[in-house]
């Protein structure tokens, strides 16, 4: 599928490099064809880098996208540019006549709904988190895991008065 107006990689690319570090995550929520993902590619490619992206799409069906945006667009154009060739095997992709693929690994999703929190009794949100996800050792206390969660993600959760936030829910740490 061609789009009317794609997001220019080099504009991609300028907007990644202004954060200069060459090991970031970077996210589209409106991945549309790809460009963004092409576009930290293309970066660590040039550069060494070990740029990585999560892409969002919302998989919209269509006359020309049957089997929605994600699957039909957004992932065979990155498996492409990744490797030379479609999931089918077909290597009829302009771009691949004139580009060594990039290599890498893709990993595609389909979330049906998200749950923004866990009720389970007895469990507090701290629970909930897996440090091992995030590449940690389990922590073996609470006051453990509070401090880190709070000091790695200050701009997303309210900073916790340990103490206060313990005592309250009659916790050791």
């Amino acid at each position: 599928m061609v789009f009317n107006y794609p997001k220019p990689i080099d504009l991609c690319q300028f907007l990644i490099n202004l954060y200069p570090k060459k090991n970031i995550i970077v996210l589209d929520f409106f991945a549309g064809s790809g460009t963004t993902g092409h576009a930290v590619l293309d970066m660590n490619k040039k550069d060494e880098g070990n740029r990585q992206f999560i892409l969002c799409q919302l998989n919209e069906k269509t006359d020309t996208t049957p089997n929605g945006i994600a699957y039909d667009v957004t992932s065979k154009r990155l498996k492409r540019v990744m490797t030379g060739e479609c999931y089918d095997g077909t290597k009829s992709f302009k771009w691949a006549e004139e580009n060594t693929p990039y290599g890498g690994n893709l990993d595609v999703y389909e979330i049906a709904t998200v749950h923004n929190s866990n009720n389970i009794e007895g469990q507090t949100p701290f629970d909930v988190i897996d440090e091992t996800l995030y590449g940690r050792e389990k922590f073996t206390t609470l006051r453990e895991k509070v401090d880190w969660v709070c000091g790695n993600f200050a701009h997303t959760q309210k900073w916790i008065d340990d103490n206060d936030w313990l005592d309250k829910h009659k916790l050791e740490g």
